[in-house]
């Protein structure tokens, strides 16, 4: 399956139109819009002693080394987003180590530091572990943990659909569930990563007025930063 074809299927038509127009509109086709864009974030964090982390697949850092290498020295981290941009879900093992030591070998060669790796689509298995732990990564964030922030009844059905299939791409969890703090499975750290992110919330379900989307936001950030020092 291509990428058109499975992000059609996993997003549905019209958010696929949307995200597309999205991306052209926000990164046009040359590196300046990205250029200037990474280094917002940067800049952004750094107010805060705080970097980011880009996840980037191997062919995206093979055609834009230079960039990349800047970004790095400027203090982000960058980490491995597999070699192409599919999903693991449907590779076999091999495959995966296939794929996983392409991407490894393009950030050796462009003399780019890796310490951590997250599927494309989040779309990691049990075998995908066993792949980071045989080629030596610190960490992988993959596990999507869900806040119930958004009230879908207020979402118009074409962006509830492409909200609720986004959720079941990233095989979310209900933060409800159970605890899920940053865990070691015997030498590999896993890292949760939180939803929606900023490209459900900016993207998928871009909306001038949020005040109606939003669940008791004014206890958003405090039970955010509550949980986080428990």
């Amino acid at each position: 399956m291509n990428l058109v074809s499975f992000s059609i299927k996993t997003k549905g038509i019209h958010n696929f139109a949307r995200r597309l127009w999205t991306v052209c509109t926000r990164f046009s086709f040359s590196e300046a819009r990205t250029h200037q864009a990474l280094h917002t974030i940067i800049s952004s964090l750094q107010k805060y002693n705080s970097s980011p982390t880009f996840f980037i697949p191997g062919v995206i850092l093979w055609r834009h080394p230079t960039l990349i290498a800047e970004i790095a020295r400027c203090g982000a981290e960058i980490g491995i987003h597999g070699y192409v941009h599919n999903d693991y879900r449907f590779l076999s093992k091999s495959e995966q180590q296939k794929q996983t030591q392409q991407a490894i070998s393009v950030f050796q060669k462009t003399q780019i530091p890796y310490q951590g790796f997250r599927n494309p689509y989040l779309g990691w298995t049990e075998e995908s572990l066993q792949v980071f732990t045989e080629l030596g990564f610190a960490y992988e964030s993959n596990e999507a943990v869900l806040h119930d922030v958004i009230d879908l009844a207020n979402l118009p059905p074409p962006l509830r659909s492409g909200y609720e299939k986004s959720l079941a791409l990233f095989q979310a969890i209900p933060c409800s569930t159970y605890v899920l703090r940053p865990h070691f499975e015997g030498a590999l750290l896993r890292i949760p990563t939180s939803i929606p992110d900023d490209e459900m919330l900016c993207t998928l379900i871009y909306q001038k007025d949020w005040g109606p989307l939003v669940k008791n936001r004014q206890n958003v950030v405090p039970r955010s930063w509550n949980e986080s020092n428990d």
